[in-house]
């Protein structure tokens, strides 16, 4: 799929976000609630394999029941038949505007050990300095 692609008639794909090993996530905008959403798009060379779509649904419909302001929310799942090959798995999320982890890493505020455990732990306090290190 490519920039401007129609997804299953409803999410028109924006910008590509990022990819993995398994999945490409693109902002996309919802034609039918007119709000911009994060798709994730399993590669279609995973797709044939019927335990992965299996644990890809469970896993979608597994966080499509988690609340908590720091797990994005799970709109929709769905399964795209586009081409001759099997149906592709995506889930629509909402889109966090935010740096990535590895934007972090790479301007080096990760590597600062109040800042990762501000990352990893939201809720928890800023940890006490050592006044020895």
């Amino acid at each position: 799929m490519d920039a401007g692609s129609m997804l299953d008639g409803r999410y028109r794909l924006l910008d590509r976000l990022g990819a993995g090993g398994m999945s490409v996530i693109w902002r996309a905008h919802d034609e039918v609630l007119g709000r911009d959403v994060a798709v994730k798009l399993l590669s279609p060379e995973l797709a044939a394999d019927p335990q992965l779509l299996h644990r890809i649904r469970a896993e979608a419909r597994s966080a499509a029941r988690l609340r908590h302001p720091n797990i994005v929310e799970v709109y929709d799942y769905g399964e795209s038949a586009g081409g001759d090959g099997p149906p592709v798995p995506y889930v629509v999320m909402e889109v966090v505007e935010c740096r990535s982890l590895a934007q972090l890493l790479n301007a080096g505020r990760a590597a600062v050990p109040g800042h990762t455990v501000r990352l990893t732990h939201p809720g928890r306090p800023k940890p006490e300095r050592n006044p020895a290190v």
